[in-house]
């Protein structure tokens, strides 16, 4: 090892400089230290061949057809095979026992060569030869691109020593990172040539004569230190210009910047990653990529992009045109400039970041933009102003940057933060190819930053944080999280810390501390009552871990015991109902349980999901049918007299996996109502014979019709009208009482009406055109003024594009204009302002579709019966067309007029269900 070379572990002398760096990067680029060819002086090692003897220099014909004799045809390896196919390898080959070398001063003379190629290739370790075979190529022969497999321990090249013969042809070509050397062996009557086992070489076909020549195996002394082609470059010097910049770093308090390496090849957005990227580029990568981990620093790859706005030199305002050629390229008087950084991909390719901004000035070559734009744009000359033209460059670029400041560059952006933005950047630090302290940072200074945080970390984030933080044991991201986090945390996170737990990665006191936090962070009973279940570890009825039998029984108690005035959803309901069975007997459903669900008996939702789960798990209870029954019947009766139809809806529920506690109903209204639970309290009553009940039921929401929503009335009571045709006469209750006629045709009265609301005008999407008439212009312009077209597409360059959002932002900034970045070219994609109103009449015609097949879902004949003589109008032709006869033929049923009463009736049918005697 050289003593001069800055050994890994000492640290680095000397102040860090970005000259530095970028030489030694650039040392990796120019390196061509794969092969090495040399001529060599004659010497002969007096070659023996068996049943032949020996080989006079230089190889005769009649020698050379003796050796093809013995010899056979050469394989080649293609995974674990070995294959003989003469289109890919033709040559005669002989193994090394079937040959031997008398020259006593041989191995010294082999030795002076593998000395050679230590110093030329600046080789580390030390090395030694091992013979392999003896090739013969005759005319024809040859050997396609390949590279080579390892064969001995430590092998890391092939040596080979061309013979004294006689041939034309036969060069070899070594091609590794874009570079490729040709070497003729059949210049020199002696020479060698070594490469290292990942460069690709292949043997051009022998036009005449023999190419001879041994083959040896080139290894290491110690495994360890086996190079290649690819490692091997000046990684210590790569190592000590970094240590000195991470020394540098730890001095500084603020947040370190990112450093900018122009590479050789550009990229697309949608092929730059490691693995896409071409070798010389790659080698810088994976150079750096040996080093940065230990030292601290993360590596991104990105497109870095210039745009100048100017004057064209030499416009001529006399000529016409202004020059012959617009199209040619000019240099600029510029007047403006701007630099942007689209994207942050990872080294697999995956978007970091967007519109991060960044520092020309840490770009570390000089100059770096290519003097020739890849895209121009056009603004000729306009009388007052112009003409102006614009220069786009694009350059793909590697990022590195300390580790301590990746956070805060990732979240430079250029606008303001929005969740969207921060998604991918939270993706990344939530994964495995960052660090916890990232992760906090990213807390710290995004998520949970005092008066204004820029992310939420709500659902799927906030669980792989909490999951990142647990399995590093990184108390610091935990107790922010469990300090700041207003979120419900997945259920997914309880059986997964119970893994933890019963794994033993993290203690009693810690999980119990954990679980309790993401219990009391559900906003619902239901919630935590699934997470009990996920951490329930029952046998035979029993919980026999301690810890977690104290944390579910505490729980449970106390929700028991508590207000439950803070619970809304149908599901509490149900979930208060199951902590019950588990926790009392009858008389604590009935003593302490069922008074409660009293006082909260207005909060139709909970009430009815206690109800509807009290009736679906009867058979499981160790109580009587007339017990469960006695509570059912007086709850219900109560659900149903303080039942108002105004407080609860069946649309627009809430998330509550995200929503925050303190956004949910703070009162008894807009409160959500499942239409199955309003269904199955229906069917629940039904099934127990309680008539009474239900009509008190129907008899209610008739009373109330008025005050029911369009949205509601389609989402939950016209789909509970027909769910009741199917319920009612399964029970034996007769469907075509006054008070079930009464509700149909009431409900169906105002359905139509509220659904649809009045018909919105027609409106045309005709918009002014810009004014401009270039032809990308009379392009927009066709469409704009197009009456029937709200989007359309423009698959030009990005100049173009540039001049069509520059034209919408000053005459039409209500317009919407995106560019979809994949293509080429990309397309700008431009949607009219003022669409609404277009799209409220299309809104209103598909909602009239929708009542029409509501209706066709209805059994017609049964329909027929209960609306009586408004089903003609109401079912099939006004209702289904929401026309203006709708307000004429839907009048209010007649007070003076007995619900129901019609010559269109049927009778009722014999055998109505009477309900039990109530308490």
């Amino acid at each position: 090892m050289n003593p001069n070379v800055q050994q890994q572990g000492h640290p680095a002398e000397g102040r860090f400089k970005k000259g530095d760096l970028l030489e030694a990067l650039d040392s990796i680029r120019i390196s061509d230290k794969f092969s090495f060819f040399s001529r060599m002086d004659i010497y002969e090692p007096r070659i023996v061949v068996n049943n032949i003897g020996r080989i006079p220099f230089p190889l005769s014909e009649a020698h050379a057809q003796r050796i093809a004799a013995e010899a056979h045809q050469a394989p080649y390896g293609r995974g674990n095979e070995t294959i003989v196919d003469p289109t890919v390898r033709k040559t005669w080959e002989l193994n090394p026992d079937q040959f031997q070398i008398q020259a006593p001063n041989w191995e010294q003379a082999l030795a002076s060569i593998t000395l050679q190629l230590t110093a030329e290739l600046d080789l580390r370790c030390s090395v030694h030869a091992v013979l392999h075979k003896m090739l013969l190529y005759e005319e024809g022969a040859m050997f396609r691109a390949h590279t080579d497999t390892e064969k001995i321990p430590g092998m890391f090249g092939t040596l080979v020593i061309s013979l004294p013969s006689r041939h034309k042809g036969g060069a070899v070509v070594v091609t590794h990172q874009d570079r490729s050397f040709r070497y003729k062996t059949s210049k020199y009557e002696m020479s060698f040539a070594f490469w290292f086992s990942d460069v690709s070489h292949e043997v051009l076909p022998v036009r005449s004569g023999y190419r001879w020549v041994l083959t040896y195996n080139i290894a290491a002394g110690e495994p360890t230190d086996v190079p290649s082609a690819d490692n091997h470059v000046e990684q210590e010097a790569i190592r000590q210009v970094m240590e000195q910049w991470s020394q540098e770093v730890q001095n500084i308090p603020r947040a370190p910047s990112p450093l900018f390496y122009l590479l050789d090849h550009k990229y697309t957005e949608a092929n730059i990653s490691y693995e896409g990227l071409r070798p010389i580029d790659q080698g810088v990568v994976k150079a750096l990529r040996n080093v940065c981990p230990d030292l601290g620093f993360d590596l991104f790859l990105t497109t870095l992009n210039k745009k100048e706005i100017g004057i064209p030199k030499g416009f001529d305002y006399d000529h016409p045109s202004g020059w012959g050629n617009r199209k040619e390229f000019h240099k600029l008087d510029v007047v403006d400039y701007e630099y942007s950084l689209k994207y942050v991909f990872d080294l697999d390719g995956t978007e970091v970041a967007s519109d991060v901004r960044w520092d020309n000035h840490n770009l570390l070559q000089e100059d770096s933009f290519s003097s020739e734009p890849d895209e121009k744009g056009w603004m000729g000359y306009m009388g007052n102003w112009g003409p102006e033209e614009t220069h786009w460059y694009i350059e793909s670029a590697l990022i590195i940057i300390p580790s301590r400041g990746t956070v805060s560059f990732l979240t430079r952006t250029s606008h303001l933060l929005k969740d969207f933005d921060l998604s991918n950047v939270c993706s990344y630090l939530l994964g495995e190819k960052s660090s916890s302290a990232q992760l906090y940072e990213f807390l710290r200074s995004v998520c949970y930053k005092p008066m204004a945080p820029s992310y939420t970390l709500a659902g799927d984030t906030l669980l792989k944080a909490l999951q990142k933080a647990v399995r590093n044991q990184h108390p610091q991201s935990l107790d922010l999280i469990m300090a700041e986090n207003k979120h419900p945390i997945p259920l997914d996170f309880f059986p997964w810390m119970k893994v933890q737990y019963k794994s033993s990665r993290i203690s009693a006191v810690e999980f119990e501390r954990v679980i309790n936090h993401a219990l009391d962070s559900q906003i619902t009973l239901h919630r935590k009552h699934q997470a009990l279940l996920a951490i329930e570890d029952e046998i035979g009825g029993f919980i026999e871990d301690e810890t977690l039998f104290e944390i579910i029984f505490s729980a449970r108690r106390s929700y028991l015991n508590s207000d439950i005035t803070q619970w809304y959803f149908a599901e509490d309901g149900s979930a208060f109902l199951e902590m019950t069975l588990k926790n009392g007997d009858f008389s604590y459903l009935e003593n302490h349980v069922s008074p409660m669900v009293e006082q909260w008996i207005k909060c139709t939702p909970f009430a009815l999901g206690f109800l509807v789960s009290l009736h679906q798990m009867e058979e499981h209870f160790r109580f009587t049918q007339d017990e469960t029954e006695r509570i059912f019947r007086r709850l219900a009766r109560l659900a149903i007299h303080h039942l108002e139809v105004d407080i609860f809806t069946a649309w627009g529920a809430p998330d509550v996996e995200t929503v925050k506690a303190d956004t949910l109903p703070s009162s008894l209204t807009n409160l959500y109502m499942p239409p199955e639970t309003m269904e199955a309290f229906v069917t629940s009553l039904a099934a127990m014979g309680l008539g009474r009940h239900l009509e008190q039921f129907a008899e209610k929401i008739a009373s109330q019709y008025q005050r029911i929503n369009g949205q509601d009335l389609h989402d939950l009571w016209v789909p509970l009208l027909q769910a009741l045709m199917t319920i009612l006469p399964q029970h034996n209750i007769e469907i075509r009482e006054p008070h079930w006629m009464d509700l149909y045709q009431k409900i169906f009265n105002r359905y139509p009406l509220m659904y649809l609301g009045p018909e919105p005008q027609e409106q045309t999407l005709e918009r002014p055109a810009v004014p401009c008439y270039c032809r990308d212009c009379n392009d927009l312009n066709a469409f704009l003024t197009d009456p029937d077209t709200e989007v359309d597409r423009f698959s030009i360059g990005k100049g173009r594009r540039q001049h069509l959002h520059e034209m919408l932002d000053e005459y039409l900034p209500e317009c919407k204009h995106e560019t979809e970045r994949w293509g080429n070219p990309q397309t700008l994609v431009v949607t009219k302002a003022g669409g609404q109103a277009y799209r409220d009449v299309e809104s209103w015609n598909e909602r009239k579709v929708m009542v029409r097949e509501k209706l066709e879902e209805f059994d017609q004949a049964m329909l027929h019966a209960l609306l009586g003589p408004y089903y003609a109008e109401v079912a099939l032709n006004s209702y289904a067309l929401g026309s203006a006869p709708i307000v004429a033929e839907l009048r209010r049923p007649d007070p003076n007029r007995p619900a129901g009463s019609g010559s269109r009736v049927p009778p009722p049918v014999a055998g109505v269900k009477r309900e039990h005697s109530e308490i």
